[in-house]
């Protein structure tokens, strides 16, 4: 069964208490063993990764920040990243509305003291601990964004603002545009989102990545349940919805697999496998 299988880490390989299936990692490994290659598709940044994960899965290949990076091999094979005017931009905009903004580089996130303070409290009237948000965001570094060349993502919070017309607002923007998608890592207000250039998805990285390794679409599958896998799961040979998924994603798959905390990545494994 020689599958190229991409997953979405949160909603799919793990809860969201950071806590994997012992059903989904038997599951995973089965696969392999059978031939398939394992990509994580995440809308984290790489280092942001859980390692105790990379530990017990060994990937294949990643595509991080929703698709603006890719690893393949144990190789960094593509990255893009938004030029200085599309980033002075972005970042002057959420000063203006006052949203908090974290951004992705490769291995941390950078922001302001400030907004740090502001999205811990935000995230503390929403019910999570400081200590769990510090888990789930990894290393931050605090320096003026603007200084840098690297940034793959930004994450935004508490805009006031609905999903749409935050669409709106970003559709106004400089250089190639914006695309939007609802904050994927846990459930939060649609005042929260994840924003990456408009030519970034999972679905397009997964198309650079099989061109490279010059595999058909057909051999590839996608599984994810949140907002930023709408396109890899249209754009693979086979897509597939978790049971946690929103009703919109999943009129989208070729299949609907079972809740996460059901064993759904499991049964997603058994159902590929038989057909083939």
């Amino acid at each position: 069964m020689n599958k190229y299988i991409f997953l979405d880490i949160d909603g799919t390989i793990v809860d969201f208490d950071g806590r994997m299936p012992e059903s989904a990692r038997e599951s995973l490994m089965r696969a392999q063993s059978l031939g398939c290659k394992l990509i994580a598709a995440t809308g984290r940044f790489y280092g942001q990764i859980y390692p105790w994960l990379l530990d017990e899965i060994e990937f294949d290949g990643f595509l991080t920040s929703s698709g603006a990076s890719i690893r393949y091999g144990g190789k960094r094979i593509f990255e893009q990243f938004m030029q200085p005017d599309e980033l002075g931009w972005l970042v002057s905009e959420f000063a203006r509305i006052g949203a908090p903004a974290l951004y992705h580089v490769d291995d941390s996130l950078i922001t302001t003291e400030a907004e740090f303070e502001a999205m811990h409290d935000f995230f503390e009237r929403s019910g999570l601990r400081r200590d769990e948000c510090d888990i789930l965001f990894g290393k931050v570094r605090f320096t003026d964004v603007r200084e840098l060349d690297c940034i793959e993502k930004a994450v935004y919070f508490d805009s006031k603002r609905t999903l749409d017309e935050m669409r709106t607002l970003l559709n106004s923007g400089v250089g190639e545009g914006f695309k939007l998608d609802p904050f994927s890592y846990r459930s939060l207000p649609p005042t929260c989102g994840e924003v990456v250039l408009a030519s970034v998805s999972k679905a397009t990285a997964i198309a650079r990545l099989i061109e490279r390794l010059g595999v058909p679409r057909e051999d590839t599958i996608a599984i994810g349940d949140g907002g930023n896998d709408f396109e890899m799961i249209e754009y693979a040979g086979v897509g597939i919805a978790m049971g946690n998924a929103s009703d919109e994603l999943k009129a989208v798959a070729d299949h609907v697999t079972d809740d996460i905390s059901r064993d759904g990545l499991a049964k997603a494994i058994e159902w590929i496998q038989t057909v083939g």
